[in-house]
């Protein structure tokens, strides 16, 4: 994250900042998925 700062210096730096990337609809349904057959069956394999 040091190096946003740098961005503000820097002409013509586009800043897309530096949080959490953005979330995939599709694979936020593959995650539910994948935990709920993980809780239902008991393991994580």
């Amino acid at each position: 994250m040091e190096d946003l700062n740098d961005g503000l210096r820097t002409p013509g730096a586009i800043m897309l900042g530096g949080g959490n990337p953005a979330q995939i609809p599709e694979m936020q349904d593959y995650f539910q998925t994948l935990l709920t057959d993980m809780l239902e069956s008991g393991k994580a394999d």
